[in-house]
């Protein structure tokens, strides 16, 4: 086929066009960051693709401050596209404020989208919002991973307390050091309602009487620890201090323990 004159024009045309659309992310890819970055400002008007492209070039630069100006404005532009899932990961990576992850993320964008949304329902005390992302997470996140998340950003004691009944109940023996530890950790929040409380004490007792922990006195004294906080929340002063007592026996070394019961009005016994 031949081409003529006019033809071959707009043919060079589009090549110029199609090679300066690819140049910035051929920098990127070859790791020339700045020319990457030096490619996309010289645009006249840069596509959404470009935007992704500095924000990840400045990533490389060590230049995070600005990236997020860049990212922002790609998440704003699409709502559909083969990079809003890595983008969207950066974006959480970068660390934007709790309103900019509610208006931007979209439950649908993965695991670290839902991850951030939850913290930030969470911090904002959106607890319904959170309670949905969580149910979604419950389908991607294992027992530990999912319960190290509500133990660290709880945005529901009663849920939480649940949690761990279920995690006691389907828990193997892979699992035990993790469950003891943020058992023991969520035991002592603060925040421990009535209900949260009585249902940590039937888990407790639970694990307490499972093989799995017979053989293992340091996170047996974890469990009886936990039982112990989880009855001083509810001001059973007498019943804490026996748990408090066996977690003591079982691990002499727990001087943070010792330290608790020395400090117990043993009037209100």
């Amino acid at each position: 086929m031949k081409l003529n004159r006019f033809g071959i024009i707009l043919l060079f045309l589009s090549l110029l066009l199609f090679t300066s659309c690819n140049r910035s992310q051929s920098y990127y890819r070859s790791g020339r960051y700045e020319k990457a970055l030096e490619a996309v400002e010289k645009k006249e008007s840069p596509g959404k693709g470009d935007y992704l492209i500095k924000a990840q070039s400045l990533v490389k630069l060590g230049r995070p401050d600005e990236a997020r100006e860049s990212i922002l404005l790609y998440l704003i532009m699409t709502d559909e596209d083969d990079d809003r899932e890595f983008a969207t990961d950066l974006f959480v990576d970068l660390n934007f404020s709790d309103i900019l992850n509610i208006l931007l993320l979209k439950p649908e964008d993965g695991i670290k989208p839902q991850i951030a949304l939850y913290k930030s329902y969470t911090a904002l005390g959106e607890t319904q919002s959170a309670l949905e992302i969580l149910e979604l997470l419950t389908k991607t996140l294992n027992f530990r991973d999912f319960t190290t998340l509500i133990v660290n950003f709880p945005c529901s004691a009663d849920y939480n307390a649940l949690i761990f009944q279920a995690w006691q109940q389907n828990m193997n023996e892979d699992d035990i050091s993790a469950f003891a530890s943020l058992f023991l950790e969520f035991s002592n929040y603060s925040g421990l309602t009535e209900d949260a409380s009585k249902s940590l004490i039937s888990t407790g007792e639970a694990a307490i009487n499972s093989k799995l922990f017979s053989q293992n006195p340091i996170l047996l004294s974890r469990i009886h620890k936990a039982v112990g906080f989880a009855l001083a929340s509810l001001h059973d002063i007498y019943n804490a201090n026996r748990y408090f007592s066996e977690a003591l026996r079982l691990d002499p070394t727990d001087q943070e323990l010792a330290e608790i019961m020395k400090g117990f009005d043993y009037d209100q016994v």
